[in-house]
């Protein structure tokens, strides 16, 4: 999938994308470890590795697009948001600012 530009209009692909990526088994036994916190249908199911791998290969291309734009629908999409902000380039003007 191409990263290098990301916006409202193709985010809605980046969530197939991640749909795609998901496992059903683990979001089964995933959603029963936080019952009170999401519902099952929340939870897309995609193990930490792929959300990091996803995160590198976000983080390499429109990595500001995409933190304009993520939202919270699903669980993952929050946890995505942070691992893609732990891998961006950042100056020095840009980390204490």
């Amino acid at each position: 999938m191409d990263f290098s530009v990301i916006n409202e209009e193709n985010y809605d692909e980046i969530i197939s994308y991640m749909k795609s990526l998901s496992d059903e088994k683990y979001r089964d036994f995933h959603s029963k470890l936080i019952p009170d916190v999401v519902s099952k249908q929340e939870v897309m199911g995609i193990r930490l590795p792929v959300l990091r791998k996803l995160a590198k290969e976000i983080a390499k291309g429109d990595c500001e697009g995409y933190l304009s734009v993520s939202g919270t629908a699903y669980y993952e999409e929050p946890m995505l948001r942070g691992f893609v902000i732990s891998m961006m380039k950042l100056g020095y003007d840009d980390s204490v600012a």
